[in-house]
């Protein structure tokens, strides 16, 4: 759960047996990347190393809260190797239109910052 008025940050499910800091030094660890905490641990406890952000914008956010200014990554990416290393974003779906392309172009947008930093990134699409 977010800390009232913090930034936004990965929430890393604390399951038995499971490194993160050995997960995140080793690009040859595939890892996946969902909204929603729940997901992210149930994910983790089948074997699914899982980062949950706290919805499809939260891997981004504005220093001072100024709505006008621009939005910068979290800190938390800098923790991991992207090089090298293989992502599946899977996000919710949804019927509504304007929530799955609201999702859409956010996973587009993470997808690109990923590869940015030299990831190789698949879009999982769950059925609907």
């Amino acid at each position: 759960t977010q800390a009232k008025n913090t930034r936004v940050h990965f929430y890393i499910p604390k399951v038995k047996n499971v490194g993160w800091v050995d997960i995140a030094n080793n690009p040859t660890v595939r890892l996946t990347i969902t909204e929603g905490e729940l997901k992210a641990l149930k994910a983790t406890i089948e074997g699914i190393p899982t980062i949950a952000l706290g919805g499809v914008d939260a891997w981004v956010y504005k220093p001072t809260g100024n709505k006008k200014e621009q939005s910068v990554t979290i800190p938390d990416f800098n923790d991991y190797v992207w090089e090298g290393s293989e992502v599946d974003i899977c996000f919710d779906n949804d019927s509504k239109l304007y929530s799955r392309t609201r999702v859409n172009t956010a996973r587009e947008k993470l997808s690109r910052y990923l590869e940015g930093r030299g990831a190789e990134v698949y879009k999982v699409e769950l059925p609907l």
